[in-house]
């Protein structure tokens, strides 16, 4: 059984040979109950037929053939109810590699290209206590150190200058910083501005879509260039150095005028009068299913390069970096958003031509796609492109997400006119239809906000800083993490831990956290050594316990130390103190060696590579015992065992575990870290 959901299937026809059924609106609430039910259906033993009668005869689930409209589903508990559903934490690190609550869902603006504020109507705001209960979460429970306060329009939150005092309050002396991903210009204050610097500097980002104040009427969305200036020259007074900017070409509120020349005219006006690098993005616009521009025109890939490259052209020679989104994917993109069943049979045969991840630049095969596109019985291009008429017949007629056709065309005619539509509210008078059967707009709550204390005391701004050196294990699964992913997995433990660790002063603060000497990828240690400056004293055990309590499988803590730290002169740094390491090779089943031979290479290329004095190999029951004094790239470990083996990838051979890491005592010998007095 397989389904599919979510906004980029609103449409679902182009889909419809692929799903069993493709499930329409949120799925919060209704989805868990339509698996509680098929996991009955699987204790008693039932059939596919079963499972597929409890999957169609859902209101919000959409299959071909299906009579009646379908209906999106509503998550009535979304502004109440904290998301604080478990979830891993990756140590690899991922795309997007932060924390992130909703704190609103839809938007109140009504943009008129845009699908989203339609799939989510209307707007419910989060309060928030409850915010701040999943931010805990986030912090406390992740290890979380940057958490985006995510909507469609963050900065229309009604209390979100609040919002932020009360956790840069709370959270700021941790170290922990917030990101507001989606800001309106209109919704941009100054004071807000400030709120979000204060640990951190995030991206600042302007979607203006189009650059004429006409134009910004039509799709209901302005952004005056006196306050995007006025913003810009504040942000640059705070540190900021670069704005990001997007536009679309071919929206149809621009008529035959030269986009181009107007986004040029908007950028180097916005350039000249802030004094800021500008980051530029375009795009063509793609008519969406269900807005008030699904009848509109798209522009072709020819006319939508065309005015790239004159864009481009027109800014050449300036701090301004433009970047544009492939005009033939927003070409194959506009196939599927207001396709019919044929673009399930393009889809189809383009994936049995070898398309695959075409979301990927280096992976988009056009040979393939032009050649499908072009061998179809129908005219993919004209179809795909074509204005539609406001009385024909569409694709996800069948598909009832609320919002009437009605007020869309309305919408759409008040576009080509120039007219506003007002914000989205609990009185709004709009009649767009949504606002029924219990659904309805949900606004923050008035009045004091009362928010719990935090879950562990602060520490105290005046307290002495301590000093912690520890060892800890790398194993298992672990010796896969880079050093980098190494550094953020320590950095999270703490923060889990409810250990508070200093930071660096600056831009952008880092944790005072060091490590004696990288460990190489795919080797594991019993005594890798590192120190941490804690803002807190607490004992070594409690220090212990709670680490290991923290850090995930592979890593384990296994002694520490603590001192005061001197202000007053700078601590000699572990890197500074390192002498170096002794290893344990053990020749696995598959190496044609065995440890006498391996420990003779060595010593054979040790002198060829002339580090003869830096490096000591021996072989004993346990395997090869080798001791390493550094000397640069020559003497990792790695290297010499490419040298061994004389393949890029020697570890297929061998296992490898560090068993002691070395510091420097007086006389440039080595000795045990814990006791190099002068790195305390």
């Amino acid at each position: 059984i397989v389904i599919a959901g979510g906004p980029a299937v609103s449409n679902p026809v182009p889909f419809g040979r692929f799903f069993e059924g493709i499930f329409i609106g949120e799925a919060d609430r209704d989805l868990p109950d339509i698996s509680l039910s098929m996991a009955g259906v699987k204790a008693r033993g039932g059939g596919r037929d079963e499972y597929l009668s409890v999957l169609r005869n859902h209101p919000a689930v959409w299959y071909p053939g299906r009579i009646g409209k379908t209906a999106r589903s509503f998550w009535h508990g979304f502004s109440e109810t904290p998301g604080r559903v478990p979830f891993p934490v990756a140590n690899l690190k991922p795309v997007h590699d932060h924390g992130s609550v909703e704190i609103m869902r839809g938007c109140p603006n009504g943009c008129r290209f845009c699908h989203a504020g339609i799939f989510y109507r209307p707007f419910r705001e989060k309060d928030i206590p409850v915010i701040v209960g999943e931010v805990d979460n986030l912090v406390f429970g992740c290890g979380y150190r940057e958490v985006s306060l995510s909507s469609l329009s963050t900065g229309d939150y009604g209390r979100i200058f609040d919002l932020m005092e009360i956790l840069n309050h709370r959270y700021s002396d941790l170290g922990v910083s917030f990101s507001l991903p989606s800001m309106r210009v209109t919704g941009f204050t100054l004071p807000l501005l400030a709120e979000i610097s204060k640990v951190r500097k995030s991206g600042l980002t302007f979607a203006v879509e189009t650059p004429v104040a006409e134009w910004q009427r039509g799709i209901n969305k302005e952004v005056p260039i006196d306050r995007t200036v006025e913003i810009m020259v504040k942000a640059r007074e705070a540190g900021w150095k670069v704005a990001k900017f997007y536009f679309m070409f071919g929206l149809p509120v621009s008529g035959e005028v030269d986009e181009a020349e107007e986004i040029a005219c908007f950028l180097r006006e916005v350039q000249e009068r802030s004094g800021m690098g500008i980051n530029v993005n375009v795009g063509a616009f793609i008519p969406k299913p269900h807005t008030p521009f699904q009848w509109a025109r798209q522009i072709g890939e020819e006319e939508a390069l065309s005015k790239i490259f004159a864009l481009k052209g027109a800014l050449k020679g300036r701090r301004i970096e433009v970047r544009y989104n492939s005009p033939f994917s927003s070409y194959l993109e506009g196939i599927v958003s207001r396709g019919d069943e044929r673009v399930g049979d393009l889809i189809l045969r383009a994936y049995r031509s070898g398309c695959r991840l075409d979301a990927w630049e280096e992976f988009l095969d056009r040979d393939a796609w032009r050649r499908v596109i072009g061998e179809s019985p129908w005219d993919v291009e004209s179809e795909t492109l074509r204005a539609r008429e406001v009385t024909e017949a569409l694709p996800w007629d069948a598909i009832d997400l609320g919002v009437g056709k009605g007020f869309l065309e309305k919408e759409y005619r008040k576009a080509l006119s120039g007219e506003m539509t007002g914000a989205c509210s609990s009185h709004c008078g709009h009649n767009c239809g949504i606002c029924r059967d219990g659904v309805e707009v949900r606004s923050h709550e008035d009045g004091p906000v009362h928010v719990p204390p935090l879950a562990y005391p602060t520490p105290d701004p005046g307290a002495p800083p301590i000093a912690y050196l520890f060892a800890y294990e790398k194993a298992g699964k672990a010796v896969y993490l880079s050093h980098l992913n190494v550094m953020t997995v320590f950095e999270r433990a703490f923060l889990r831990a409810g250990l508070f660790v200093g930071y660096t002063e600056g831009f952008n603060p880092k944790p005072r956290l060091e490590f004696a000497h990288p460990l190489t990828l795919g080797i594991s240690s019993e005594d890798e050594i590192a120190r941490v400056i804690l803002r807190q004293d607490v004992d070594i055990d409690v220090f212990v316990e709670s680490m290991n309590r923290s850090l995930p499988s592979g890593f384990s803590v296994r002694r520490t130390a603590k001192t005061a730290v001197n202000t007053e002169r700078r601590m000699k740094s572990l890197m500074a103190a390192y002498w170096g390491s002794s290893y344990r090779i053990v020749p696995r089943e598959c190496c044609a060696l065995s440890a006498e031979d391996i420990a003779a290479r060595i010593r054979e290329h040790a002198r060829d590579a002339g580090i003869e004095d830096h490096v000591e190999a021996g072989s004993d029951s346990a395997g090869v015992q080798v001791r390493i004094r550094q000397a640069g790239k020559k003497t990792n470990m790695l290297a010499v065992l490419k040298a061994v083996f004389a393949e890029d990838v020697p570890l297929v051979y061998v296992d490898a575990l560090r068993t002691k890491t070395y510091g420097l005592d007086e006389t440039g010998g080595p000795i045990d870290y814990f006791e190099c007095a002068f790195i305390r």
